[in-house]
């Protein structure tokens, strides 16, 4: 227990520390990437006994979603996330974005196997074939339809992409054979809270940096400023919604549901 509290503490430590420094030294995209995620993430891992084989299905699937959220977030404005790499994907975010959010889910699944699970994950997954190519023609039938049209026709579109990740989230939840326990929504409800000063600063630094830009202010339900620089309410609550729907993810697809 107290080794535990020990190491949330060097953790939230370091991490405070070191995004100071990113800050004061207008760090690039991938330095923040390899010092903020990169080093903790190391770190973790060998406290843990997870099965490798889960990183390149997690990195798969974190790729796949990540391309969805940041062509529809370029489509209607979103956010922009600048890098001097200007390598992009499919003419949306650079290239760092995606590996910032693979090292990012594989971070906080860590996190929670290490202080909310059991720090072992299970030997086999329980993906199905069939679920697979469900999610298969319904990730191609959206990715198509955002990347052929070459605009995002909705009022208020940060608003709309909450609500349709939450549908979506609720959707993958209703079709398992078995359906979570009040103790897993209580266990995921717990640990996004638990790392949501994490996110903040993560968000902190990348706006700071001018890494990460909010300027369509017009479709926005409210936004604040912070030391020049525009932040939608709609952000937070995504900072929120991402943790919660990987913990129910992870554990009913990938852990034991416990």
């Amino acid at each position: 227990m107290y080794a535990r509290l020990l190491f949330v503490c060097f953790l939230t430590l370091y991490t405070l520390c070191t995004a100071f420094v990113l800050v004061w030294s207008d760090a690039s995209f991938l330095i923040i990437t390899a010092l903020l995620l990169g080093g903790p993430l190391i770190v973790v891992w060998n406290r843990l006994h997870l099965q490798s084989h889960l990183i390149p299905l997690i990195a798969t699937f974190t790729l796949l979603g990540t391309a969805i959220l940041q062509l529809y977030a370029y489509k209607s404005g979103l956010w922009y996330e600048l890098s001097p790499l200007s390598i992009s994907i499919l003419g949306g975010a650079p290239l760092e974005a995606y590996l910032f959010s693979v090292l990012h889910i594989l971070y906080l699944i860590l996190l929670y196997e290490y202080f909310f699970d059991d720090g072992v994950s299970a030997k086999r997954t329980k993906i199905s074939a069939r679920g697979l190519g469900i999610v298969g023609i319904i990730y191609s039938l959206i990715l198509g339809m955002l990347y052929l049209d070459p605009t995002v026709l909705v009022n208020y579109p940060f608003a709309f992409l909450l609500a349709l990740m939450s549908s979506l989230f609720a959707l993958i939840i209703l079709i398992n054979k078995t359906l979570p326990s009040a103790a897993l929504f209580k266990k995921a409800g717990m640990f996004t809270l638990a790392v949501f000063p994490l996110s903040l600063i993560y968000e902190w630094v990348m706006v700071e940096n001018e890494i990460r830009i909010f300027a369509n202010v017009n479709e926005y339900l409210g936004y604040f400023t912070w030391n020049g620089s525009i932040v939608p309410l709609e952000e937070l609550l995504l900072l929120l919604l991402i943790p919660f729907g990987v913990v129910m993810i992870y554990e009913m697809f990938i852990d034991d549901s416990k």
